[in-house]
């Protein structure tokens, strides 16, 4: 395989890895369980806030070589300096990071529910600590590794929705609001934000 084309294969891999995180695992299914007759319309708002605005935030900081000081260089310095540790704190311990553990438990669970989510959460801590401890590395792994992982963890979850369907009992219709409802659970799988961590990777 040409290199050009490898790399690019690579960065795009790791690029939807990085994007795809515990929240479009759990939102997708909330807003297609909540919106019935009306999920075409509350999956296109999902789709526009979750999708859309993710890919734009990567186009715009393509313009910038993905650096996000640049990007944010027109707030002024300090104003730019608080939003990035906002988005880091958000990406971290205040929410992406402790999601991401309590979501992977819920389904090792299932499985080994004799595994306390205290051990979960310092085994997972500890492999993504080894993991970023060599960041040149990181872009293949993420890449060649965990994307086909990943990949085929999505093709079981659709595989099983397909053959066992589910029907939220008690919810009622959306109706008009259902693109409003998907919206904002789109906004809530913060990707639009995680751009501003994974660009600089790839």
């Amino acid at each position: 395989m040409n290199l050009f084309l490898k790399e690019t294969l690579i960065c795009g891999l790791a690029a939807f890895s990085m994007s795809f995180g515990a929240g479009n695992t759990v939102f997708p299914v909330l807003v297609g369980a909540y919106g019935g007759d009306a999920s075409l319309f509350s999956g296109l708002g999902l789709m526009t806030a979750d999708v859309l605005l993710t890919l734009l935030g990567m186009i715009g900081l393509c313009f910038f070589a993905g650096n996000t000081r640049q990007y944010l260089a027109p707030f002024g310095k300090y104003p730019a300096q608080l939003i990035l540790l906002a988005i880091v704190l958000l990406m971290g311990p205040l929410g992406i990071a402790p999601r991401c553990i309590t979501v992977s438990y819920g389904a090792v669970a299932e499985l080994f529910p004799s595994i306390p989510l205290a051990a979960f959460a310092l085994g997972y801590c500890g492999l993504l600590g080894y993991l970023l401890m060599q960041p040149s590395k990181l872009l293949d792994r993420v890449g060649a590794i965990m994307t086909p992982i990943l990949v085929l963890g999505i093709a079981c979850l659709v595989y099983y929705a397909l053959r066992v369907p589910y029907l939220a009992s008690g919810v009622q219709p959306l109706g008009p609001q259902a693109f409003h409802f998907g919206f904002q659970q789109g906004l809530q799988t913060l990707d639009m934000i995680g751009v501003f961590v994974a660009m600089p990777v790839i």
